[in-house]
């Protein structure tokens, strides 16, 4: 990410870090011990506490804008499960009533969240040009169905997603939604660690579990 940021820095124009799903915040320290300004966004409202704290202690508040968020397709309440105790980033959106009726097995907590989508977050951006990271546990495919505006007035030159998901038979189709919406605006995904060789558009189930989309 950093490499990313500075490239984008040397084409004589500010860039700034929205990271949603932010978790305990290593993509949001990171950017903001740099020098760069954030909009750090979470459905759990514990991870930004911790997040909180760590910037607090290293002077680093003014750097950064944190929304307490679900990000989805559409504005509603969700309900926010964490299933593993002494994991917060195991947390699932449950994104209908019926989800909520059907996915309580194994659950620790819960907690009921206002969804948000990508095209609100243009107006709490500290930057017209960003780097966008998302990990939200498979609901990026529902947060690309709400982003026509984000991506149109704001100049997003890379996007690192979580794709572990899509790799996976239940999310297969939700991949393919995702790789035919951002190929269209011009994006081409690569390896994290490889910006050389593209990634074939058409085997993404085989895809690593991390990703970089860069725009052409």
């Amino acid at each position: 990410m950093r490499e990313d940021v500075a490239k984008s820095k040397t084409h004589g124009s500010d860039i700034g870090l929205v990271d949603v799903g932010c978790n305990i915040g290593l993509f949001t320290l990171t950017a903001a011990l740099n020098g760069y300004r954030v909009l750090a966004i979470d459905a759990m409202n514990s991870s930004l506490q911790l997040v909180a704290t760590s910037l607090r202690l290293a002077n680093l508040t003014s750097r950064v804008t944190m929304l307490h968020n679900a990000i989805s397709d559409r504005h509603r309440d969700v309900v926010v499960q964490v299933r593993l105790p002494n994991n917060i980033g195991a947390s699932w959106v449950l994104q209908a009533s019926s989800d909520k009726d059907n996915n309580t097995q194994n659950v620790d907590t819960q907690t009921v969240v206002k969804a948000i989508c990508l095209d609100d977050l243009v107006d709490y951006v500290p930057t017209r040009r960003i780097f966008l990271k998302m990990d939200i546990e498979a609901s990026e495919w529902l947060a690309l169905r709400c982003a026509d505006r984000f991506f149109s007035e704001l100049d997003v030159p890379y996007f690192h997603m979580e794709w572990f998901f899509y790799t996976t038979k239940a999310h297969h189709q939700h991949g393919a939604e995702i790789v035919s919406y951002l190929t269209k605006r011009g994006y081409q995904a690569f390896h994290p660690n490889d910006r050389v060789r593209a990634l074939s558009v058409t085997i993404p189930i085989k895809w690593p579990p991390n990703i970089i989309w860069i725009k052409r």
